[in-house]
């Protein structure tokens, strides 16, 4: 256990230290009352402290003697807190006495305003505690203190990465080229398995000596800067020569060495700006249509030290649902693996009973044409699998590995063998945005990173299928993110067209929106092969997803921390071309069990769904919205037989009623279940929707990110070091507008102006005309024009459709 503060005291006051004292006492407060929870059985850790910082205070203890202006009576007075607080914490200094840690910039005085202290235990680990004059940045009068304290830890070594950013493409083109010929290929269907691995070997030893031949490596240092250049090593390297040669003579103020040293330094920290500001505008220059998305991460990142995020201690349920904590990678990643994977569940009795349909269609198998489309829609420089070879491998030669390809992947579903090496996923573990606690594992998510082969093997079979479940209508025609032809936009008319069609009969309508607890990682694999069977997928496809799905394993990644490999039993990979079209599968039945004669409507978008009830009252909604999810064959009775469990608790109901009124009743689901109240609004696919679809409070939510977008394009928009007009327009319209205006066809319609004799105007006037204030900010931006400017008149300079007119273009 311990504890760490960084300390700057201002030299006028000692509220600093005040409030230091107060904290280290509840730290030892907490730290006793921890004591006594474990019990006198338990092995208790030290509790170590460390005080760092520049504490402003001087006293005998530390300061040099030739300093009598700083140690007069006003100065050891001002130390007395400091000194005093030491006392109480037995707290000892380990920055040796008479050490300067500072040098004044106008009298070259040195002195010792920094400090550093630590417990007796802690002390007892200290190597070396020293002021290096010599490492002194420019642009600062104190000296850089290291402190190196015996501690058993391991330093985290990054293995050097492949370059693929340096590679010429027509070098490993004719490098790849060169080392298949070398090698046997098939030129006709592969008949055993031994010829399988022969070929998957000769392919992999022919990539691997392309790779070495012209493939740099490079090894990511974490000082590294951008910016930096081989004349600041130069200049860096005689500056800290002359600030050694000025700290041995620092007792001779006269010699010239001072202000020679003076002068590099004040040239070194100008060089520094120098290149900052070159490469600033190199980059900006550079700025086309694939990198203005970094521009934008850069312009909407959030303030940080440049440390890369860590996931700390895990909290879990133990035993006697004690809580656990994960501290070390290798507990962590066992915690992220139960969270992430769960059990599969045992499979439903019916699944053995029910009769197989025929299959739907005929599965013809992959075609060389399939391949080279699915290649081409691979994107360059992203992260590769277990196996270092990323998209622009296959992306470059195309011509070389598609032949190849084909009967590889002919050869999966014709032998029945998936390899193992293809088995094996590569997971990330990233933080979900805006979570409240990082200490509970459900605060991260998993990103599957599959060998680049089998992502495009798996990307092909995905296709069949999609294309023939839009032919045939093998899933409900209310299913509609992922699939082609259908888009988010449909999904939130159809249930506003439902509500108001609701509204033209005089009736009311309700709507349960529901929540599925870890959606993907809990599928049943076995449920999932039946259901695809069940629905008309051929079996050699079903028998394939078998072989694929089996003995699976994975390796989680975090803080540049491998585990070991974890079985993976149950789940679909979050990153897998397959994922989409399986779920959507997979909880059709629950769209299905939707009655429309009795006024239920089922929608979904993949793990998104909403049920709409219409009805002459509320009461008679919630009644046919409680027989959805209780009856025999609802979907309570789904969530237990698919292994997918709702979190009741995360529902959301909105009771839509035209005329004006209170929220309606809350939905009682039964014992067992919370009361869902009603609320005005609900996020439902990125959109809040409110029960009276007028839409207020997502046209305040989309102009708020049209203006937190200007924010951070202001930011890179000043007079001195501007970017462009033209960047500016990129950014705005690839950027800010889709973000402000997405879905704009739900929640505006189009401003519509009647006969010529009159000026009434139809459509959603008064909305527009708000979300209009960030289209003028832009155009003010884009043009440098003055505030009081016309807006028509911006518009025409930056050569911008005016807002309306925008509107209505994104409309149709």
């Amino acid at each position: 256990m311990g504890k760490s503060v960084t300390v700057y005291n201002d030299q006028t006051h000692d509220r600093t230290i005040g409030k230091l004292i107060t904290r280290t006492v509840e730290l030892e407060t907490e730290e006793t009352r921890r004591r006594e929870r474990n019990g006198p059985n338990r092995t208790q850790l030290p509790t170590h402290t460390l005080w760092a910082g520049d504490f402003n205070r001087h006293h005998l203890f530390w300061e040099r003697e030739e300093n009598t202006h700083l140690l007069t009576r006003a100065y050891l007075d001002a130390a007395e807190p400091l000194i005093t607080a030491l006392a109480t914490f037995d707290l000892i200094q380990l920055l040796a006495s008479k050490i300067p840690t500072l040098q004044a910039n106008g009298t070259g005085n040195l002195m010792q305003p920094d400090n550093i202290f630590a417990s007796p235990q802690l002390a007892n680990h200290l190597i070396t505690c020293n002021a290096h004059p010599a490492l002194r940045p420019p642009n600062t009068d104190h000296f850089p203190v290291h402190t190196h304290l015996e501690h058993s830890y391991t330093i985290s070594n990054e293995p050097p990465r492949w370059n693929w950013r340096k590679v010429e493409q027509a070098d490993f083109y004719l490098a790849l080229d060169d080392a298949v010929k070398t090698k046997e290929f098939p030129r006709k269907r592969i008949e055993t398995r031994e010829e399988f691995d022969r070929t998957l070997e000769h392919l992999t030893d022919a990539l691997v000596e392309a790779r070495e031949k012209t493939v740099p490596k490079i090894k990511p240092s974490p000082f590294v800067k951008r910016w930096w250049t081989a004349d600041l090593v130069k200049t860096r390297t005689d500056v800290k020569r002359l600030a050694r040669e000025s700290y041995k003579r620092r007792t001779d103020v006269r010699h010239s060495i001072h202000a020679e040293y003076k002068r590099a330094r004040n040239e070194y920290g100008e060089s520094i700006r120098r290149a900052k500001k070159e490469h600033w505008e190199a980059f900006l220059e550079d700025i086309d249509g694939e990198t203005i998305w970094n521009f934008s991460r850069y312009a909407a990142s959030e303030h940080t030290d440049g440390g890369k995020t860590r996931i700390p201690q895990l909290q879990t349920k133990g035993t006697h649902r004690r809580t656990r904590l994960s501290k070390s990678n290798e507990e962590k990643s066992k915690a992220l693996h139960e969270t992430f994977f769960p059990p599969p569940g045992d499979t439903p009795p019916d699944q053995d009973t029910e009769e197989i349909p025929d299959q739907k269609f005929e599965f013809k198998g992959i075609t060389r044409d399939l391949i080279r489309e699915v290649i081409k829609k691979l994107k360059q420089y992203k992260a590769p699998g277990i196996d270092d070879f990323p998209n622009e491998v296959f992306i470059w030669c195309e011509d070389i590995l598609v032949p190849i390809l084909y009967y590889l992947f002919r050869a999966t579903y014709e032998l029945g063998f998936y390899p193992d090496l293809w088995k094996v996923l590569h997971t990330l573990v990233l933080r979900k945005p805006q979570r409240k606690d990082y200490t509970m594992p459900n605060a991260f998510r998993p990103i599957a990173l599959l060998v680049c082969i089998a992502k495009i093997l798996s990307a092909c079979m995905a296709r069949i299928p999609a294309i023939q479940t839009e032919k045939l209508s093998l899933l409900s025609n209310n299913h509609f993110l992922g699939r082609m032809g259908r888009t988010t936009t449909d999904s939130l008319h159809y249930i506003t067209t439902t509500v108001k069609n609701a509204w033209r009969t005089h009736k009311v309508a309700s709507i349960l929106f529901l929540d599925v607890k870890a959606a993907f990682p809990s599928i049943n694999p076995e449920r999932l092969l039946y259901i695809l069977r069940r629905k008309g997928i051929p079996k050699g496809i079903v028998d394939w997803l078998r072989l694929k799905m089996t003995d699976r394993r994975t390796v989680l990644c975090f803080d540049d921390f491998q585990s070991e490999q974890f079985l993976v039993e149950s789940g679909l990979e979050q990153g897998c071309p397959l994922s989409v079209i399986l779920y959507q599968y997979y909880n059709s039945d629950l769209l299905d069990l939707a009655r429309k004669r009795e006024g239920e409507t089922a929608t979904g978008n993949i793990d998104d769904v909403a049920i709409v009830a219409v009805a002459d009252s509320f009461k008679r909604t919630h009644e046919i919205l409680r027989s959805f999810m209780t009856r025999s064959g609802g979907a309570f009775q789904w969530s237990a037989s698919h292994n997918s469990i709702f979190s009741v608790e995360k529902f959301g109901l909105i009771n839509c009623l035209h005329a004006l009124g209170d929220l309606g009743l809350p939905l009682k689901l039964g014992a067992g279940h919370p009361i869902i109240k009603p609320a005005k609004t609900h996020k439902f696919l990125g959109v809040l929707l409110d029960n009276k679809l007028r839409w207020h409070a997502q046209i305040e939510k989309a102009k708020d990110k049209g203006m937190q977008w200007l924010t951070h394009f202001r930011r890179m928009a000043n007079v001195k070091h501007s970017i462009s007009s033209r960047i500016l327009q990129q950014l705005y319209f690839m950027i800010a507008i889709p973000s402000m205006l997405y879905v704009v066809d739900v929640f505006l319609t189009p401003i519509r102006t009647g006969a010529v004799s009159s000026t009434k105007r139809t459509g959603s006037v008064s909305a527009i005309q708000r979300l209009a204030t960030v289209h003028r900010q832009a155009a003010m931006m884009m043009t440098g024009a003055m505030r009081t400017t016309a807006t028509d008149v911006m518009e025409v300079h930056a050569c911008i459709l005016p807002f309306p007119l925008l509107v209505d273009k994104m409309c149709h």
